[in-house]
């Protein structure tokens, strides 16, 4: 009978440590400062759809800085890519920055502005800066509108940050600064 007692107060230990196993690893799952995307590899962060799609900017003639041409932004579900649209005469389209998207944050305030922050994959202008964290600003997003439009600007030092609460803190902290002072009005295609 002894016997039978402590077999059941050794199943029933068993069973607890099995739980509170089970209820760490929860925890530990619901501690990510972002569950959906991290900056280890792992899944990025989903875009919501009205950021979605190919976007267009303005043209510029010829000029000191290179050929003329057309700006466009490609967002999808986990990356972004901006792109110099050349004539093929010119050497073609050219990715100048590229990244995996980690977080999109809405102004609290707003349904139509807020930031993109990326992780660089890549960096024309600044090679070294890949890997590193970098955010972009959207104001007056109309996804309503035909065709649907917006404002969007990168902060201005390029290199980003080398971690993602830097750079969210670094470049969004005051609107006020010099951080987004260049906007390109932008239409989805």
């Amino acid at each position: 009978m002894f016997l039978f007692g402590r077999e059941k107060s050794v199943q029933k230990k068993a069973a607890f440590a099995g739980l509170v196993l089970f209820c760490l690893a929860g925890l530990l799952l619901a501690s990510c400062d972002n569950p959906a995307g991290n900056s280890t590899g792992g899944p990025a962060f989903v875009v919501p759809g009205e950021l979605r799609g190919t976007w267009l900017g303005g043209s510029w003639p010829d000029s000191e800085w290179g050929p003329a041409g057309q700006e466009a932004f490609t967002i999808t579900s986990t990356a972004f890519t901006s792109l110099s649209i050349h004539d093929e005469a010119d050497g073609g389209n050219a990715t100048t920055y590229a990244g995996r998207i980690v977080n999109v944050r809405w102004d609290s305030d707003s349904s139509t502005a807020g930031f993109i922050t990326i992780q660089y994959t890549a960096n024309t202008w600044t090679p070294e800066a890949v890997n590193n964290f970098y955010v972009l600003r959207f104001e007056d997003l109309n996804s309503s509108a035909y065709p649907p439009s917006m404002r969007l600007a990168g902060a201005a030092d390029g290199t980003g940050r080398p971690t993602r609460s830097a750079a969210e803190r670094d470049f969004t902290g005051n609107l006020g600064t010099p951080n987004f002072q260049f906007y390109s009005t932008i239409t989805r295609q």
